[in-house]
């Protein structure tokens, strides 16, 4: 999670993903990401992901980064003792 936390900008524009677990971590450690909208990515697509229709030119996804890269979103990489506090805390709710 640390090379993901130096980055501005995550940006994976596979058309073929069944989960996408590196926008998973780059989400983690609080970097937002642009993905290809058309497979499992677009499940992530919501405040810190923004979903783009392929093809995209060069100059619209420069922008795109530019714009997303500089939202003021949350560096917020959780330790594990938070993690299973979280997760108990969701069970425990339900």
């Amino acid at each position: 999670l640390r090379w993901y936390a130096t980055a501005d900008v995550f940006v994976m524009l596979s058309r073929l993903e069944a989960y996408g677990i590196t926008v998973a971590e780059a989400l983690t450690a609080g970097v937002p990401c642009i993905v290809a909208n058309g497979s499992a990515l677009s499940e992530f697509v919501g405040d810190s992901c923004q979903g783009v229709d392929l093809p995209i030119g060069g100059e619209e996804l420069a922008g795109r980064i530019d714009g997303a890269r500089f939202k003021d979103v949350p560096r917020n990489i959780l330790d594990w003792g938070e993690v299973v506090e979280k997760v108990l805390g969701a069970y425990g709710a339900v």
